[in-house]
């Protein structure tokens, strides 16, 4: 219900619905940041699989861009 609530908000606040995505474990979390330009990463932490610092060590270790990355856990 929280991720809901967020996303509406980040919509009201003028973020583009397709722009808003929305995952329920860790390793839906990584496979879409390999498949989407992130700019902004808001994550619980405690996820199924993982956990929010997980998340953003294997970000960091990825080859992609990631110093443009916002991440909030």
């Amino acid at each position: 219900a929280s991720k809901s609530r967020l996303s509406k908000t980040l919509v009201e606040f003028g973020a583009r619905q397709e722009n808003v995505k929305l995952f329920s474990d860790f390793d839906q979390a990584l496979q879409a940041y390999n498949d989407y330009d992130a700019r902004l990463i808001l994550c619980d932490y405690f996820i199924v699989g993982g956990s929010g610092f997980d998340l953003f060590r294997e970000i960091r270790k990825s080859e992609k861009g990631h110093e443009a990355i916002n991440i909030l856990i």
